[in-house]
């Protein structure tokens, strides 16, 4: 029997609601296509979701105020350190922007760039700064399966909406634009094959054009 991912990004219940489904003959297929569907997601945004307690992560600096970590909304900062023992006073560093990512502290951080040996210039090189800034922290968004989700409705809606369009789409030739049957026809939109503006701007979406611009808002920064 399948069970629903922990990083999962809608219910079945929603799936099934959406679908108009009343029977649970296709529970497990469905429940398989949320697992699939909500990694696709995260792959695309560019970061995982779900909220984590104690994260530890190391990030880039660029001799600035402000360094970015990944797993967002930030919401609990409890530690940073810099060349292995150098730690800030986490009290003095502000959560700038939660959903973003940026953290802000006026005594600035290091630029961790990389020095080169045995040249003559042993100039820098900027674009290969070493993830060397350590920052502890929790962040994400509660999922829909936990208490009082926090995910935004325009992600779970993208979930939804993709498994309820593979679920239609069973049996049919996914490289096809087009079905008919006698004097009736249908365009299929979307996808890669799409011409609409967000298929040019993603085109290697997995999804739909209407579950790519749901989704787009909320892409990593570094995906963009």
């Amino acid at each position: 029997m399948t069970a629903l991912a922990a990083n999962a990004l809608t219910s079945l219940q929603a799936v099934k609601q959406e679908l108009r489904l009343t029977t649970n003959d296709d529970d497990v297929y469905l429940r398989r296509q949320i697992n699939s569907v909500s990694g696709a997601i995260e792959d695309f945004l560019g970061r995982p979701l779900g909220y984590q307690a104690g994260i530890v992560e190391l990030v880039a600096g660029f001799g600035g105020n402000r360094i970015l970590v990944s797993r967002r909304p930030v919401l609990v900062l409890t530690a940073i350190t810099f060349a292995g023992q150098v730690s800030v006073d986490v009290a003095d560093v502000e959560i700038e922007d939660a959903e973003a990512g940026w953290l802000y502290w006026s005594g600035g951080f290091p630029w961790t760039v990389p020095m080169p040996t045995g040249t003559i210039s042993g100039s820098p090189l900027p674009g290969h700064e070493d993830r060397s800034i350590s920052v502890t922290y929790s962040g994400g968004y509660v999922l829909p399966a936990g208490v009082s989700p926090t995910l935004p409705a325009a992600i779970e809606d993208a979930a939804i909406l993709a498994v309820s369009q593979k679920f239609q789409q069973r049996g049919r030739d996914r490289s096809a634009t087009s079905e008919r049957l006698m004097s009736y026809g249908i365009t299929y939109g979307g996808g890669r094959n799409s011409t609409a503006t967000t298929a040019r701007m993603f085109p290697s979406s997995p999804f739909s054009d209407e579950v790519t611009s749901l989704l787009t808002p909320y892409r990593d920064v570094a995906q963009a």
